[in-house]
């Protein structure tokens, strides 16, 4: 069982990592497509993938404090 644990932590520590990270790059995307599409015109392409950047950005906002609550039950349960 302790095997499980340690790996299944490791586990959520990466995906906390990861979607701590697409978050940010979905962020940034999107601060740059807002500007573009502030002070330029932007495709129906362009506006296409940044809704699949923004639902992207959602779930990693999603995932981060959820993978942090489950790290964190995993450790109390190692206790």
């Amino acid at each position: 069982m302790r095997f499980i644990k340690d790996h299944c932590t490791n586990l959520f520590i990466y995906l906390f990592m990861l979607s701590a990270l697409t978050s940010l790059f979905c962020f940034l995307f999107l601060v740059v497509f807002l500007l573009r599409y502030t002070f330029e015109s932007v495709t129906e392409q362009e506006q296409t993938i940044a809704y699949y950047f923004f639902i992207m950005l959602l779930t990693g906002l999603l995932m981060v404090p959820l993978s942090l609550f489950i790290l964190d039950r995993i450790e109390r349960l190692k206790e």
